[in-house]
């Protein structure tokens, strides 16, 4: 798969400047070995830490509305809630017809 001919590696330029700097750095193949393991051990730390971030976030976001929803519920009478998101839909349409005035 890999050859060592520095002509045969060209399609992995990053390989080629790594092994550069081992010939220049006289550095052994098993350590060249350990630097590459240790690259590829951070990226897949990285990776994991960004896919528990996003799951997180997407576990995290609905129950916070949830929680919201219950806390609204539950400390505000249903007639003023009610009257309240009908506010929100109406403030929301003017927004949206304003800005469909600028732009047109």
């Amino acid at each position: 798969m890999f050859s060592t001919n520095h002509e045969a590696s060209s399609e992995f330029p990053f390989l080629d400047r790594v092994r550069d700097w081992s010939k220049e750095h006289d550095i052994m193949s098993i350590d060249m070995t350990r630097i590459i393991a240790l690259m590829l051990f951070f990226i897949i730390v990285c990776y994991t830490i960004v896919l528990v971030a996003r799951l997180c976030m997407t576990i995290a976001l609905p129950s916070f509305v949830v929680l919201v929803i219950i806390f609204l519920c539950r400390y505000i009478h249903e007639n003023k809630l009610a009257n309240g998101l009908a506010a929100i839909a109406e403030a929301f349409l003017s927004l949206v017809q304003k800005c469909f005035e600028v732009v047109s």
